[in-house]
């Protein structure tokens, strides 16, 4: 009951530590991806379509993100959007849903902990523990899921099944249970796989340890086998569409794709920067005497958690240690190395628990007092726990200025996302190595707005696949031809921003002047010279014979129909969508299916 407790007690000091982000401003990271996908996802359920695979143009230069990201936990908030009967707001849901899912980690790690046997007193360690981790690198702490972060809001729900399957995954193998309810562990592998695959691989990658440590590799295999059928059909997808795939179009930060390396990731290990970011290496010294005290353990969930760790530790040092040895590990090319690092904190916490239950078991031998060993250890923990509460009150002064500057501006931003949306086509507020990103609401790029609000840019990529969007950031704004290629037809700018003279303003909201630009009416159509009238974005009259690029990204799935008849469609060499109408007057349709 104590346990219980203390632990009920923690997660109320991390909500109330949390609780601006309940009263966020717009997001300024992948949320803004993740909420748009999720709001596609409900129109398409909302008329019967598929949610799993659309199209979806506001992001890049149009992609269809459900059929090649990973979907689940957008489609559980898309879900729990239809239970409340849609009378909660969608942006609501997903903000108290990444809210709870960030206020009940520590929940999760005390249920790994139990479930793999550790003892109520360890597992809380781990759960008080978990939320102190610092480095924002893409792993556990704050930095990757609250609002001035990173906004990795698929990685943490697959971090909370990926910590329950691993709990119950190691139950049914301790108690024998019948393969009928090992389907349950496979059904959560195969979910965490859908919420974040580097997770997902975790997922199996513990398993397997599991199997080698317990002597069980008939019952772990009946584990994935099942969830390897599970996830058949989106690997199947990944596959096939692969061959469409390109390089990514925007430079990313060094290490992001690849990893760092074993000499970078042991410096940053052995100098504190993977627990302790920033500040004394107090949670690194606890998993350093976790390690020490475990190898002189020999039960099999120390054995367990041992193994786990160098075996993250070594997949973490990447592409540039494992090089293409890494596809003997079944790790294709796109899976993104550094993300390893959440991996490396999370066994890094429970050897970390195991050491912080031991030390507090010996300062009250020691002292022979629970008091006295009970206050030594929190103010060791008072370095890290100080450094945490600063950076979300950081987090929480940033969050409320930008939210002071958007109801100050309100007005005037919406003015003018509507006059861009009614006008049509694709809208331009900067790149982001131009301009763009010095064009901001306080924290919170202009051009971030449009994805949410419904509005196809040229922009801030968030993701690409294909390669029209690497197109995108080769955008030359003092080039009139590069405005109808992506069929530009708005551009938005600071007052005080210098543009070429053929941009025409049409509007002002404020500080916000809107632009017309040398685009013709022929919308996403490039007729190249032929006739074309009477066009939607997704339709047009033509007369033929006749060559016409539609300026979205190619995809297989995308259709072309004169009339009633099916085109065969191409990718130009820019990535856009080629095709061939046929002599006459034609009713052009294009739809992706």
């Amino acid at each position: 009951m104590k346990t219980r407790l203390l632990l009920a007690t923690l997660i109320l000091v991390n909500a109330a530590w949390l609780a601006p982000e309940l009263h966020p401003p717009p997001d300024l990271n992948d949320n803004v991806l993740h909420f748009t996908l999720i709001r596609g996802m409900t129109d398409q359920m909302e008329h019967g379509r598929n949610p799993l695979d659309f199209w979806t143009p506001e992001i890049a230069l149009g992609e269809p993100i459900a059929r090649l990201y990973q979907p689940l936990s957008h489609l559980m908030v898309a879900a729990l959007y239809f239970v409340c009967f849609k009378t909660i707001p969608l942006m609501t849901l997903f903000i108290w849903f990444r809210f709870l899912a960030l206020v009940l980690l520590p929940l999760s790690f005390y249920g790994c902990a139990r479930l793999i046997s550790l003892q109520q007193s360890e597992s809380f360690a781990c759960a008080l523990l978990s939320f102190l981790v610092s480095g924002d690198a893409f792993g556990l702490d704050y930095g990757s899921y609250v609002w001035s972060g990173h906004g990795l809001f698929p990685q943490l729900v697959a971090t909370h099944l990926l910590l329950w399957t691993v709990g119950i995954a190691w139950k049914q193998i301790e108690h024998n249970s019948p393969r009928p309810t090992l389907l349950l562990s496979s059904g959560m592998l195969a979910a965490i796989f859908y919420a974040n695959v580097c997770y997902g691989y975790a997922g199996a990658v513990c398993l397997v340890l599991m199997a080698l440590v317990r002597s069980r590799v008939k019952a772990v295999s009946w584990i994935l086998l099942p969830a390897g059928l599970m996830i058949a059909s989106k690997v199947w997808i990944w596959f096939d569409d692969a061959q469409y795939f390109s390089p990514h179009g925007w430079p990313l930060a060094s290490g992001m794709q690849d990893s760092y390396g074993a000499v970078e990731v042991l410096k940053r290990l052995f100098t504190g920067q993977v627990f302790d970011g920033g500040r004394l290496p107090m949670l690194s010294l606890l998993v350093l005497s976790g390690i020490v005290y475990v190898l002189f353990r020999h039960d099999l969930v120390r054995a367990f958690l041992l193994t786990a760790f160098p075996v993250f530790l070594l997949l973490y040092f990447g592409r540039p240690f494992w090089g293409s040895a890494l596809w003997l590990f079944g790790i294709p090319s796109a899976m993104q190395m550094h993300r390893f690092i959440g991996l490396v904190q999370m066994f890094g916490m429970f050897l970390a628990g195991i050491a912080f239950n031991k030390l507090w078991q010996a300062c009250e031998h020691f002292w022979e007092s629970r008091l006295i060993a009970t206050c030594l250890l929190l103010l060791y923990l008072a370095i890290p726990a100080q450094e945490r509460f600063f950076y979300l009150k950081q987090n929480a002064q940033w969050s409320q200025r930008t939210r002071t500057a958007f109801a100050a501006e309100q007005r005037d931003i919406d003015a003018t996302l509507q006059l861009v949306k009614v006008r049509g086509g694709r809208a331009y507020a900067g790149l982001p190595a131009q301009w763009g990103n010095q064009f901001k609401v306080a924290d919170v790029p202009f051009y971030s707005l449009f994805p949410v609000n419904q509005i196809p840019s040229v922009g801030y990529e968030y993701l690409g696949f294909f390669p029209a969007n690497d197109q995108m950031y080769r955008f030359r704004e003092s080039v009139p031809e590069d405005y109808a290629r992506f069929n530009v037809r708005t551009v938005v700018a600071p007052i005080t921003q210098l543009l070429p003279a053929f941009l025409k303003p049409v509007a002002g909201f404020g500080r916000f002047i809107l632009y017309a630009t040398p685009v013709d009416n022929t919308g996403y159509f490039d007729p190249h010279g032929a006739k074309l009238y009477r066009r939607t974005d997704s339709t047009a009259w033509v007369e033929g014979p006749a060559h016409l690029t539609y300026r979205m990204t190619w995809h297989p799935n995308w259709t072309a129909k004169s009339d009633q008849t099916t085109l065969g469609t191409f990718a130009e060499p820019d990535g856009f969508i080629g095709f061939q109408v046929p002599s006459g007057t034609h009713l052009v349709t294009m739809a992706y299916r």
